[in-house]
């Protein structure tokens, strides 16, 4: 069976968290009144110049090997790490998410669009997280589990392996293009995998095993999208 792509959207307001990511990316607390109003301001700018959108399809997985793996109509990742991460799924969903109008958001203020670029990270990051959640409804509607996040050019997942995730999604239609160094336009987007497994599946492969900060960063706590 093959499966079209499927659409979200949504407004930043909506998107729960962005201010513990901020927070953390910052290193300045939008609670504390010395900066209150200027993260308020930005916050507001990114949200009347941008939405965050997402495209996403699932795909089957034909073969795997240990230089990387095919997918149906002729895709393939390459690198060894979508073997490891892909190694007990059958199916994977590819996704892009993007906070288009970003390029809009602009001011002569250093410090508003340092700000400005902080929150366009944390919505792009909570972005991405409540589709992996979605993604996890789907999958336990049909007694399956999701794996964890893998993204081009994080642990050891070859960045090349971008053009593969546009190929099979034209985000151009969401508003995400790919330069030729595999850069996204506009630059607060992100791209990735997340396979499907049996519900069982144990000890699967974590992006944080194979992150040369894992012995100092909390996930748990900093709100890391790849767990």
């Amino acid at each position: 069976m093959k499966y079209d792509r499927e659409f979200y959207e949504w407004k930043t307001e909506d998107l729960t968290g962005a201010e513990r990511f901020f927070k953390r990316l910052a290193h300045a607390d939008p609670a504390d009144p010395k900066y209150a109003a200027g993260i308020r301001a930005a916050r507001e700018m990114v949200g009347q110049n941008t939405v965050v959108k997402a495209v996403f399809r699932r795909i089957r997985i034909i073969s795997r090997d240990e230089n990387g793996v095919t997918l149906e109509d002729g895709f393939r990742l390459t690198g060894r790490m979508p073997a490891v991460a892909l190694e007990k799924a059958e199916e994977l969903y590819a996704f892009v998410v993007t906070l288009k109008g970003f390029e809009n958001v602009k001011s002569d203020d250093m410090l508003l669009n340092f700000y400005t670029d902080t929150w366009g990270s944390a919505f792009t990051e909570r972005g991405q997280n409540a589709l992996g959640n979605i993604i996890s409804e789907k999958a336990e509607a049909e007694g399956m589990k999701r794996t964890h996040m893998w993204c081009p050019g994080q642990h050891t997942f070859e960045l090349s392996n971008q053009t593969a995730l546009f190929g099979m999604l034209h985000p151009e239609d969401i508003g995400c293009t790919l330069t030729e160094s595999m850069m996204m336009i506009p630059v607060k987007s992100s791209s990735g995998i997340i396979g499907i497994v049996p519900e069982d599946t144990e000890n699967m492969p974590m992006p944080c095993d194979y992150c040369p900060f894992n012995k100092k960063c909390h996930p748990e706590s900093n709100g890391c999208p790849a767990v």
